[in-house]
């Protein structure tokens, strides 16, 4: 299979919210309003991975949001939006579940936690939310 581009540690649950709008129609018998389905919202997914797990192709994508390397800060528009797919894995190594996350781009990213010399036992942790147009169970 294709290597991991992002190893992560921690991940935020996967939630959707299924919007309730109130209609009124003529004659319900009850003369109460029904409730019908409005549009679905994706929450954004935060990520969490160890410092040094990122080869650099994490970043240019994350990075992509904002071109302010080239002095462009514009969209790189071939680059801003990607399917990603996240494996859940076993301590076997093997699948458990996967999920395909889609049109997903970095809203926020830290590369580089709080950083304290003084600090006995610290690992550093870098983190990074996406927002996303949807999810779904890969079978």
């Amino acid at each position: 299979g294709d290597l991991p581009v992002a190893g992560v540690m921690k991940c935020s649950g996967l939630k959707c919210k299924n919007e309730a709008v109130a209609v009124r129609t003529a004659g319900h018998p009850r003369n109460s309003q029904s409730q019908i389905t409005g549009g679905t919202s994706y929450e954004p997914i935060t990520f969490e991975q160890g410092l040094g797990l990122d080869d650099g192709r994490f970043e240019d994508w994350a990075m992509a949001v904002s071109n302010w390397k080239e002095g462009d800060g514009a969209h790189q528009l071939a680059d801003f939006r990607r399917d990603l797919r996240l494996d859940i894995m076993r301590l076997n190594g093997e699948t458990a579940l996967t999920y395909i996350i889609a049109g997903a781009w970095v809203s926020e990213y830290a590369p580089v936690p709080e950083v304290d010399a003084n600090t006995m036992n610290t690992f550093g942790i870098s983190s990074f939310t996406v927002v996303c147009e949807g999810w779904y169970r890969q079978q």
